[in-house]
């Protein structure tokens, strides 16, 4: 290791050796929602003068799963994309834990085995619950009752081999750490571990290899719940947001995407799809960003060209002040 004259410490050693070791590896990364979110609660409390507290937003407010089923989900937090916004549609979530399904379902693991249409499916009707295989129904049906009987998330997988194989909780995260890693050589001494468990415990070779195929797909990275619902808290957050109080939610959004034309025009359409009207920018009116305007969106001085950019920060006030057009001369 060595420490440079700024005083951060660097290693040449990769994580595994570091962890190998007792070193904690963190990731911390950035994250423009929040910033967002930050935004639309001061537009919030400068248009309508509500302070908004998040942690006390409703779980179960019927706007929010409105907006969430209809897929008008374009600028909240994981769930704007296209193929997103149909699962949702597809699923039709009624909550909070439907919301962490949906994070946790869209990914290369679950989507692997079609776990994300079958739960939207089984959710509604579409399909029966069946088990992954008949020996399997009544050991597993507690652990997978709150996903209808799919596995979608890392604690399924790890309480399963401690129900059906005998793994201790130690074990059963060696197993759920050789999924993350995706190592073919890992994972097939797993399976003889796995294999030999269920084995022990009585299960035939069919119910073995149906459950060992069945989460295999997960070495293609799947979420643990509590990652999922960290992510899912922000998405709700950001889509209570959006169906409560969506001129001042666009309006951050919009402030977000600073320079990028084609982000900002994809979120100026979905303005027009909300009945939002963005008025352009005025000297008298705009301030520095994008700002609610009743029902409307007002235009920042930010988002003028880049020529006058640097001057209009120097007249932008906190409360806009009315400048005179002057007056024509005589002739």
């Amino acid at each position: 290791m060595e420490a440079p004259q700024d005083g951060a410490i660097i290693t040449g050693w990769d994580y595994p050796a570091c962890e190998e070791i007792g070193l904690l590896k963190m990731d911390f990364l950035g994250l423009r929602n929040l910033t967002i979110i930050g935004d639309a609660i001061e537009n919030i409390k400068a248009n309508r003068g509500i302070d908004v507290d998040l942690e006390s937003v409703p779980l179960d407010d019927p706007a929010t799963y409105a907006l969430l089923g209809r897929g008008d989900t374009l600028g909240v937090f994981q769930l704007d994309g296209g193929p997103m916004r149909d699962l949702l549609r597809r699923m039709q979530p009624t909550g909070f834990e439907d919301v962490v399904a949906v994070i946790a379902l869209y990914r290369p693991g679950p989507m692997g085995m079609n776990a994300h249409n079958d739960y939207a499916d089984r959710k509604n009707g579409r399909q029966p619950i069946t088990p992954i295989h008949p020996e399997l129904a009544q050991p597993l049906q507690e652990i997978l009752a709150e996903t209808y009987g799919l596995i979608v998330y890392q604690e399924q997988i790890m309480r399963i081999a401690q129900k059906v194989a005998g793994y201790s909780l130690a074990q059963a995260d060696i197993l759920r750490k050789a999924m993350g890693k995706k190592k073919a050589d890992v994972l097939a001494a797993e399976y003889e571990s796995f294999a030999a468990g269920m084995r022990a415990n009585g299960f035939s070779s069919g119910a073995i290899k149906a459950l060992w195929d069945t989460i295999l797909p997960f070495a293609d990275y799947a979420f643990n719940k509590s990652h999922a619902a960290g992510y899912a808290m922000v998405s709700y957050w950001t889509a209570y947001l959006k169906a409560n109080y969506p001129a001042e939610y666009m309006a951050g959004l919009l402030t977000s995407v600073g320079d990028d034309k084609d982000k900002a025009a994809v979120y100026l359409a979905d303005c027009r799809k909300l009945g939002i009207t963005v008025l352009p920018p005025d000297v008298n009116e705009s301030g520095l960003n994008f700002a609610s305007v009743g029902t409307d969106i007002r235009y920042g001085s930010a988002q003028c060209a880049t020529s006058v950019r640097m001057l209009l920060p120097r007249c932008s006030r906190p409360a806009p002040r009315r400048v005179s057009s002057p007056t024509s001369p005589t002739t």
